[in-house]
């Protein structure tokens, strides 16, 4: 048997892109598979009992869609501005580009990006409850897409 050329260079920026598309993948089928099993409702309930998120639902199904779209597009250009800025810093003060500050920016983006969300989120939109934790799981899978779907892991084999 043949193995793709992805897995025949065996650098650690290829490897750790692929282990980070394998744990996206295994959250993604848990997140659909416990839909059908809890119901969609069942989830927010699942999500309240832990404490992690609380929803107050609208009225419409269109007005719950716009809302929480809405959130969703505040919470994704948290995470940009706070990757820009992380990019912006790296580029002024020079900082070589390695796995350890691959590693580093990305709990440093997650832990800053909930910060700044933890003071956002609440006061835009009320309806929306998001503990600390809550938050720093999403931005924790925000940044790991975002890390999947950039060019770092071409950069990382360029040094």
């Amino acid at each position: 048997m043949k193995l793709p050329n992805m897995f025949k260079n065996g650098s650690v920026g290829n490897l750790l892109g692929i282990a980070l598309v394998a744990l996206l993948v295994v959250i993604a089928t848990i997140i659909v598979l416990s839909i059908p099993t809890l119901g969609f409702f069942g989830l927010f309930t699942f999500l309240d009992k832990t404490g992690i998120i609380r929803i107050d639902l609208l009225d419409g199904a269109f007005k719950n869609f716009f809302y929480f779209g809405s959130v969703v597009i505040c919470m994704y250009t948290i995470g940009v501005v706070v990757d820009l800025l992380f990019m912006l810093v790296s580029t002024i003060l020079s900082i070589p580009f390695t796995l350890k500050v691959l590693v580093m920016s990305f709990f440093f983006q997650t832990i800053v990006a909930t910060i700044i969300a933890l003071g956002i989120i609440p006061t835009l939109f009320n309806r929306v409850h998001i503990s600390g934790l809550g938050m720093l799981i999403i931005f924790a899978v925000l940044e790991l897409i975002s890390i999947v779907f950039s060019d770092d892991f071409k950069k990382l084999e360029q040094t």
